[in-house]
């Protein structure tokens, strides 16, 4: 009788710990998910800025700019929280390049194409950018 008892009680801690884990696993991914969201504005950003840029926009390029450097910050910083800040920086770095290189390939690395951009992100970044805590909720 004894040894079921500790039996049920090993499965209810290991199950609580099981569970534990699952949930901090959960964490490290939502945390790695908000912040590679952060990363698709930022290059969103850069690639609007350029193109506003060549159309003679310099005010809004650097208000893009400045938007494309805070997304970044606050990806890294995310990414941070998981891991120690060089590795973080490498990365979100590393992400950046990769959507990019995604980015570009969507609008046909054609900048007259952007609206595709546009129509993909404004919205969700001016979310993001103005409650940086909403990027955790499930789209």
């Amino acid at each position: 009788m004894k040894s079921k008892f500790y039996y049920l009680v090993f499965m209810l801690f290991s199950r609580s710990v099981f569970s534990a884990d699952d949930d901090a696993v959960q964490y490290r991914l939502d945390l790695d998910n908000a912040s590679y969201k952060f990363v698709e504005c930022s290059v969103y950003y850069n690639i609007a800025s350029i193109g506003v840029a060549g159309r003679g926009e310099k005010e809004l390029a650097n208000k893009l700019d400045e938007a494309s450097s805070l997304a970044l910050k606050i990806a890294v910083d995310i990414s941070a929280i998981n891991q120690d800040r060089a590795m973080a920086e490498k990365v979100t770095q590393s992400r950046m390049e990769l959507t990019a290189k995604e980015m570009t390939k969507e609008i046909n690395s054609d900048l007259s194409n952007s609206s595709i951009l546009i129509n993909k992100y404004s919205e969700k970044c001016t979310k993001y950018m103005k409650d940086p805590m909403s990027v955790m909720s499930t789209e």
